[in-house]
């Protein structure tokens, strides 16, 4: 069954993602000088800022009577659990989204 393994497949990456991400983890107390909850819950280092500028020279996957054909691209970003979807952009194999987002 096609669909259903990738249904699957999508169910696995999406819970691995989700226990792989901090603050997943589990720690081990070494000392007494450090608590707990700082080793489960750490601050964060940083911030992972992601621009997404353009594509180019994609497949053309609408195909027309006369053989020409274009696509309606989108991109789709994973990071860990979050996921992010650009819109998408009619009839262009050379799209532009100058989009930003933050993990």
């Amino acid at each position: 069954m096609p669909g259903f393994s990738d249904i699957l497949r999508r169910c696995i990456v999406e819970q691995v993602a989700k226990m792989m991400v901090l603050p997943n983890k589990l720690p081990i107390k070494l000392s007494d000088e450090i608590p707990t909850v700082d080793l489960r819950m750490p601050e964060p280092e940083g911030v992972l800022r992601i621009h997404l500028v353009q594509a180019q020279n994609l497949m053309r996957k609408d195909v027309s009577m006369l053989g020409k054909g274009k696509s309606d691209p989108y991109a789709i970003i994973t990071v860990g659990a979050q996921q992010w979807k650009t819109k998408h952009i009619d009839n262009n194999i050379n799209p532009k989204w100058e989009f930003w987002c933050e993990a």
